[in-house]
């Protein structure tokens, strides 16, 4: 389990640049997080209150600035309150469902270290939508010596070579070929805007892995697959059909 202990950098704006802003921030534009990831799966997420500072229903427009890792097998990712983007797939811009007058969002900012030692920053720009001159903030995220105590467990390490996909369209399920050595890979699907819209461990056999995804409404997407060690090992596009 990991321990993540936040750390406010920056105070709430005054009363009266937030009401010109329409977007208050808890705490501070800036949020710092260290600790231990103990799963090479595991996300470090580091959290950033959004508050609709204004008198109506609005919704937010984001996306990611710029981020530094010190690591290629790092992941980058951020949820709102509609759903969790891979952002170096796509770094936006994104649009937040409705939020309350007053209410909060969360932003919840997830780096992945994938069992490699070190710190890492994100900038995210945020707006409400269709004001983005008067509103607009930037958001830092800072992972601070993330430490990892990860443990290969489940499956093994494997080389991507020669890597089909079958076949391609596809209607519900496919097969990927060339990782029969990888055992209980883990599968992840994002559509072309980055968002992932579905996940799963599948074993693999000398046939290949076969992967569902009968649930998912026609278009292209993006095919991921995760070895022990949490680095994305191959990458296909998927055309999916009705």
């Amino acid at each position: 389990m990991k321990k993540i202990y936040t750390l406010a950098v920056a105070m709430i704006m005054g009363a009266a640049a937030a009401n010109a802003q329409g977007i208050v921030t808890l705490h501070g534009d800036t949020s710092v997080a260290t600790g231990n990831v103990a799963d090479e799966y595991d996300p470090f997420d580091i959290h950033l209150e959004i508050i609709n500072n204004t008198a109506e229903e609005q919704t937010f427009t984001w996306m990611m600035k710029g981020y530094n890792t010190p690591s290629a097998s790092w992941e980058v990712k951020l949820c709102d309150n509609n759903n969790c983007y891979d952002l170096l797939i796509n770094e936006g811009p994104y649009e937040s469902l409705p939020v309350a007058a007053g209410d909060t969002m969360d932003f919840k900012f997830q780096f992945s270290p994938h069992c490699v030692n070190g710190s890492a920053n994100s900038d995210v720009e945020v707006h409400i939508t269709g004001d983005s001159a008067a509103t607009t903030r930037l958001l830092h995220f800072k992972a601070e010596n993330v430490t990892n105590t990860c443990a290969s467990v489940g499956i093994g390490y494997v080389n991507a070579n020669n890597i089909s996909v079958y076949p391609n369209p596809v209607v519900n399920t496919f097969v990927v070929k060339g990782l029969e050595n990888g055992a209980n890979l883990n599968y992840e699907v994002y559509n072309i805007a980055g968002k992932l819209v579905d996940s799963k461990v599948v074993g693999s056999n000398g046939s290949g892995a076969e992967v569902s995804v009968q649930g998912l409404p026609q278009g292209s997407y993006i095919l991921k697959a995760v070895d022990a060690k949490g680095i994305v090992i191959a990458t296909a596009r998927l055309n999916k059909v009705d």
